[in-house]
């Protein structure tokens, strides 16, 4: 239970880095939906994995580099899956030639990673990544 709870957390502190980096790209610089997804949830990840392998799942007595590619490989299913979902939310709540709304882009971002989060990268984190 307790790693449970240690996982919530990181995955909490790396959500709301990856929320933060998202809407900040998305508002101040006007890119692109999808590549704000995208760098946001680079840059999630990379704050994960150091709480995940110093904190949450510490003790493993696998290298860094074992857990590192290991990390990479779920993490790319990671950001396709936050991709492709927030990519379809946002379609489908966006009126075709309208401009995507920052708080549509967040909501369906929110949506997305609450199902990711929970069917994939807990699962996949505890069972190959660090095999605990």
């Amino acid at each position: 239970m307790q790693q449970m709870m240690r996982a919530q957390f990181s995955s909490g502190c790396a959500s709301l880095f990856d929320f933060v980096v998202t809407a900040l790209m998305f508002r101040y610089t006007g890119s692109n939906y999808v590549v704000c997804t995208i760098v946001g949830a680079v840059a999630g990840g990379i704050l994960n994995c150091g709480i995940n392998y110093r904190w949450t799942f510490g003790g493993t007595g696998k290298s860094k580099k074992s857990i590192a590619w290991r990390y990479v490989v779920v993490w790319i299913g990671s950001i396709l899956f936050n991709m492709w979902g927030v990519t379809l939310l946002v379609w489908l709540a966006t009126p075709a030639g309208c401009p995507v709304q920052l708080t549509t882009l967040m909501y369906s971002k929110i949506a997305v990673a609450v199902i990711v989060a929970l069917s994939w990268n807990f699962t996949m984190q505890k069972r190959w990544v660090y095999k605990v």
